[in-house]
């Protein structure tokens, strides 16, 4: 009977974070596409891919996952050039674009991408 109940729990628990997942890829397609849109240049592709699941600590102290979803824009029509979405707890808390101008920041978090 127990193996029954841990088997449940562990398909229980993939299928929430397979759900999770979902959600948190349509928000960080959400938010790159607004993105791209409000500094006016072309977002390649139209999806995001995850670069990176890290666990994290919330400011009250309990856990979260931290998910950076990497995408592609252009400025030029010609050039790709590389953006992260950072989400955690499911709501996007930063943005950052690598452009010719030098980098653009949305959010404090996506500054801390490279630093984990």
């Amino acid at each position: 009977m127990s193996n029954l109940v841990v088997a449940l729990a562990v398909i229980f628990l993939l299928v929430w974070f397979w759900q999770d997942s979902l959600r948190a890829r349509g928000r960080a397609i959400g938010a790159a596409r607004k993105m791209c849109s409000d500094v006016d240049v072309q977002w390649l592709d139209q999806t995001v891919a995850l670069a990176r699941l890290r666990p994290a600590r919330r400011p009250g102290g309990g856990w979260t996952l931290r998910r950076w979803y990497r995408f592609e824009f252009s400025e030029d029509g010609v050039t790709r050039r590389v953006g992260h979405v950072v989400l955690e707890a499911g709501r996007v808390t930063g943005i950052e674009m690598d452009s010719q101008g030098g980098r653009t920041f949305s959010g404090e978090k996506a500054r801390g991408a490279d630093e984990d």
